[in-house]
């Protein structure tokens, strides 16, 4: 099985340029979420700072979900 993406360019750069950073935007995403969990799990935090990096990660796993992405 292939998948082929063609682009016009430079009418389509900025499509082509979203395709072709995709995986670096995942790998991105990826470390995001990875430091708020490490920071959450490891880190000596106030009350109020382990919420506010809770809330940060629970708002990072809701984008990725909505977005149908599989991190």
């Amino acid at each position: 099985m292939k998948a082929i993406l063609e682009f016009n360019l430079p009418d389509d750069e900025d499509m082509f340029r979203l395709a072709n950073n995709g995986a670096s935007a995942h790998f991105a995403l990826a470390e995001i979420k990875e430091y708020l969990r490490q920071k959450i799990k490891y880190s000596e935090l106030t009350e109020e700072q382990y919420n506010i990096y809770e809330d940060l990660r629970d708002a990072v796993c809701k984008i990725i979900e909505d977005n149908e992405l599989s991190i």
